[in-house]
């Protein structure tokens, strides 16, 4: 994006993530765009698992787990929580042991 403001160009389609950096620069720049992300919060949810596991409860041998969608009906959601990440952090979606409960139980 900034490269090709410099440039004097128009914007063309790019890649972009889940950084606040590149986030920030979307709002601001007015981009429609999305972005995806495997949430970081994976090795948490691992270890709740092996944690329910060996507690004796059933779990499945596989849980399918959404990608989180940033786009432009939510971006403003996902920087609300910026001030709480590094200028260069990945904005992750939120999460808590009720969601590890839902992931656990789908069929």
């Amino acid at each position: 994006v900034l490269a090709l403001d410099k440039q004097g160009r128009d914007q063309v389609p790019i890649t972009g993530e889940n950084a606040r950096q590149f986030l920030e620069l979307w709002k601001e720049k007015g981009l429609k765009s999305w972005a995806t992300m495997q949430p970081n919060w994976l090795g948490a949810f691992a270890t709740y698992t092996a944690v329910q596991a060996l507690e004796g409860k059933d779990v499945p041998a596989f849980v399918k787990i959404p990608l989180p969608v940033i786009d432009n009906s939510n971006i403003d959601e996902y920087l609300a929580r910026a001030k709480d990440f590094p200028a260069d952090g990945y904005i992750y979606s939120p999460y808590d042991e009720e969601l590890f409960k839902k992931l656990l139980a789908q069929k």
